[in-house]
């Protein structure tokens, strides 16, 4: 009898803290923020610059949440060495990326602060890089130069089932970190241009070389994205 009276009390005790948690924590249909994702920086090739971008979600039914993700990100290099009075050298590097997806997922609160989360996601995604480098040089002979220029289109899609934790640090704003497991597809077509340029002759010659290489692969990352978001 006794233990029956004390397995209600301990039920009584639970029901009561969950309509706390409940009652205490404003209901916001809408969560938009900002996200950060390492987990495109290798994606594209030359691309080391870290993705960026907006996140939103929307309440569900219960606990889940439709979510989605519009990241990008684009990186430029430039520079020119001077080794010597005969040779100039010049290498230029830029890009950009950026990938659109789309999910669910469900929410499981901890306490009035902690919320553990999981659910999948998917979408396209796009890249372009070009790099060029180019030898100017100067001699007794005349003058000329050599160039390579190499250029990427990368198309893909992703599949990313993912688990989370967010952290409340207000009524309204919140933070939260994801892990997942990555899965892509991608094609990348490569168009590569050799010029040279004399003036000994007035000669110039150029050859191109286009080829095209697919891509799939499977990889976890621990920390996937990390975002702040604010729910209104």
């Amino acid at each position: 009898m006794k233990t029956k009276i004390l397995l209600l009390a301990l039920l009584l005790c639970l029901a009561q803290f969950v309509n706390g948690q409940t009652t205490d924590t404003p209901f916001y249909k809408h969560h938009f923020g900002i996200v950060a994702s390492p987990t495109l920086q290798k994606v594209f090739i030359n691309n080391s610059s870290l993705p960026v971008g907006l996140i939103y979600k929307r309440q569900g039914n219960g606990n889940g949440m439709f979510r989605s993700t519009l990241i990008g990100s684009q990186n430029s290099y430039d520079h020119i060495a001077n080794q010597s009075t005969e040779h100039d050298y010049e290498t230029t590097l830029k890009g950009f990326s950026v990938q659109l997806t789309g999910g669910y997922e469900w929410h499981m609160p901890l306490n009035g602060k902690w919320v553990i989360y999981y659910g999948a996601e998917a979408g396209p995604n796009y890249g372009w890089n070009i790099s060029e480098y180019q030898n100017s040089f100067l001699n007794s002979s005349g003058q000329g130069s050599i160039s390579h220029s190499q250029q990427y289109r990368t198309f893909g899609a992703i599949i990313r089932p993912f688990s989370g934790i967010a952290y409340q640090v207000t009524d309204r704003l919140y933070i939260a970190t994801e892990t997942a497991v990555v899965a892509s597809l991608s094609r990348t077509k490569n168009k590569m241009t050799d010029e040279q340029i004399s003036s000994v002759n007035q000669s110039s010659t150029e050859t191109e070389r286009t080829y095209t290489t697919d891509r799939s692969n499977i990889n976890y990352k621990p920390i996937s994205n990390i975002s702040l978001l604010m729910r209104f």
